[in-house]
């Protein structure tokens, strides 16, 4: 039953709404957190990931504006790069550019004007804006994916409005058996709480030690198998009742951490998750698959009802090319209008 749920779970649709802001829903309503992220003088990567607001649009501009009467700091200037594109919210990669590989635009490549917050105002507006140099346009299919990257920032940090609902729960999964070779897989089970449709219940998970740019897929079932299977290398740990496509290793083998998201399922709390990780391995003398050893651990409670189906990660430098700390942090981003 739980596999029948979680395959479920991956294949569900998302509901249509009305609003111009990412996260939906804060066009006049405030997110009512302070994000700081703008003054950074070496400069940094943000990326938000948003399937809250799935209508098709054209998209000339991203605005974001302050907290509701908060003072912040004066005016400036920095140097920023914008690229808009798409990517499943399903499937997030740690690496930036990997989740820019739909619909793709670099949008803007120039200095921005830093407006001047250091007067508190009740309702303020979404003035700080990147304007685009050419439109995009949002299909609906996939998240909307929006990445800013800048630098040489000449003010000392604007706090910015966000919405956010929670930290996810986590639970590390242990060892079981282990991989052909020196490859190894590790895997992270979370829950961020019943908020919306498309997301709640994450797996994070990577591995190292694969032959170079080899195609993976990963294995998830309800049950550690220790299965022999002449031909194969080691023992198939995690049955394919799910099977996915997990992207290819890197140059050197590693298959960067991937977020697997699908919406929260009830039943699956307290429930075990057995994961593999299967790929392409021409020099093996049986078979030419390999497998990492599997991992093993619990789906763990989260009471959070408060989000929505967006997430966002950052990294410092204006080069950044990975999430820092491997963390996307789901159920909401910095509110920005999108016009």
């Amino acid at each position: 039953m739980k596999r029948s749920l979680l395959a479920f779970a991956l294949l569900a649709t998302p509901v249509f709404a009305q609003s111009t802001t990412i996260p939906i829903g804060f066009d006049t309503v405030q997110g009512g957190q302070s994000f700081f992220h703008w003054g950074s003088v070496a400069g940094r990567t943000m990326q938000v990931a948003d399937r809250s607001n799935p209508r098709p649009r054209p998209i000339s501009e991203l605005s974001f504006r302050r907290r509701s009467n908060a003072t912040s700091t004066g005016s400036g200037t920095l140097d920023a790069e914008v690229i808009m594109s798409q990517c499943p919210i399903g499937f997030l990669d740690t690496h930036f550019d990997s989740n820019e590989r739909i619909n793709r635009k670099v949008v803007l490549k120039s200095q921005v004007n830093i407006p001047d917050w250091s007067t508190a105002v009740a309702n303020p507006p979404f003035d700080f804006t990147f304007k685009f140099s050419s439109t995009w346009v949002y299909t609906g299919q996939e998240a909307l994916i929006w990445t800013i990257r800048y630098q040489n920032s000449t003010d000392s940090g604007k706090s910015m409005d966000r919405a956010f609902g929670a930290i996810r729960v986590t639970s590390t999964s242990s060892s079981i058996g282990t991989g052909c070779g020196s490859s190894a897989e590790t895997t992270e089970i979370q829950n961020s709480g019943n908020y919306a449709n498309e997301v709640g219940m994450h797996l994070l998970c990577g591995a190292t030690g694969l032959p170079a740019n080899t195609p993976t897929w990963l294995l998830i079932d309800s049950t550690a198998a220790n299965l022999t299977i002449p031909g194969l290398c080691t023992k198939l740990q995690a049955l394919p009742n799910i099977m996915l496509p997990f992207g290819s290793a890197d140059g050197t083998g590693v298959l960067t951490k991937k977020y697997l998201t699908f919406p929260y399922i009830a039943s699956l709390v307290s429930g075990t998750l057995v994961t593999q990780i299967l790929y392409i391995d021409p020099a093996q003398t049986g078979l030419p698959l390999g497998l990492t050893g599997g991992t093993q651990g619990t789906m763990p409670a989260s009471s959070n009802v408060t989000g929505t189906a967006t997430a966002y990660g950052w990294a410092s430098g204006f080069s950044a090319t990975t999430v820092t700390g491997d963390f996307f942090f789901f159920t909401g981003a910095p509110v920005a209008e999108a016009k």
